[in-house]
This record gives structure tokens, C-alpha cells and sequence, in this order.
């Protein structure tokens, strides 16, 4: 996936006000409902990243932590804010859902890097309460109650 198709799909996305559920539909993809017309599917297979806004698989019901992180966290929640991570290609949408008195602020960052795609759950702290794929490498440390650290970057810029 280009930079540029990204740059201009944030872009787009910024406008939106109001999430309606975020929900796993596959093993590696991610549904975003936006409205009902504006749905977009995220598929994090590593190495093969898209987005779409068709359906290209039936639809499975996950009953995982992560699915649960997504469905408590993102439904039936306001945007704050979307945006993409200058250094990579890295969607972070920002959310809070209003629970009587108290407010729930969440992110969601959606790496769509290749071969380290995921899906990670945040706090507002920046710290990770559930990811799609967990990792304990070298590289970077995704663990729940980790402060959450970005791939890599790549060894080149992105052209705007």
C-alpha cells in the first residue's frame, strides 16, 4: 500500500465523528464502522496489508481478549482523532467513549508496515492493554502493560 493512498484515506477519515463498533472479521482483518457507508476493512496479513471496503471473506465471530478489548473500547464511541504516524505507515485513531460521569479514552494504532502488521489497543497513557499479535523480540517488547513502542522505521522517507 502506497504512503500517499494512506495520507489521503486519513485524510478522509478525519472527518468522521462517531465509531460504531471496530470488530474482527477474520483471522488478520479488522472491520471499522464508521457509518453504515462508510466501512472499511483492514487486513493485517503480514506481508500482504490492504484496505478495502468490500467484504472478501464471511464474516466469524471472535470471542478473544483482544476482540473483547475492541468491542469494550470501540463501540459506540467518539473520534477524537485519526492520524498517520509521519515515520510509517501507522493509522492511530484516537477515541472516547462517555460512561455516565466518567470518560474511557482509547487508541487504536492499525500497522500496516508489511511484514510487523498488527493491531494494537492503547490506553490513554500509550500503554497496551491487547494486540492483535504479540511480540517479544529484539526489536520491540508488545506486551500488555508495556508502554507501547512503534516498529522500527523504515531506512528511507516516505515522498508527501
Amino acid at each position: 500500500m502506497k504512503y500517499a493512498v494512506l495520507k489521503a484515506l486519513v485524510a478522509k477519515l478525519s472527518k468522521e465523528t462517531k465509531i460504531n463498533r471496530i470488530s474482527r472479521v477474520a483471522d488478520s482483518c479488522l472491520k471499522v464502522e464508521f457509518s453504515r457507508e462508510e466501512t472499511y476493512f483492514f487486513d493485517l496479513t503480514r506481508g500482504h496489508n490492504s484496505i478495502s471496503k468490500s467484504e472478501k471473506t464471511a464474516q466469524k465471530e471472535y470471542k478473544a481478549p483482544f476482540d473483547t478489548s475492541l468491542s469494550k473500547c470501540f463501540s459506540k464511541c467518539a473520534v477524537e482523532k485519526i492520524e498517520l504516524l509521519e515515520s510509517d505507515k501507522i493509522i492511530r485513531i484516537y477515541t472516547a467513549v462517555r460512561l455516565g460521569y466518567k470518560e474511557q479514552k482509547a487508541s487504536l494504532c492499525l500497522e500496516l508496515t508489511g511484514k510487523s502488521a498488527n493491531a494494537v489497543v492503547l490506553d490513554d497513557g500509550g500503554f497496551i492493554l491487547s494486540a492483535l499479535r504479540y511480540e517479544t523480540s529484539g526489536v520491540r517488547d508488545l506486551r500488555i502493560g508495556q508502554k507501547y513502542a512503534p516498529p522500527p522505521p523504515p531506512p528511507f522517507a516516505f515522498s508527501h
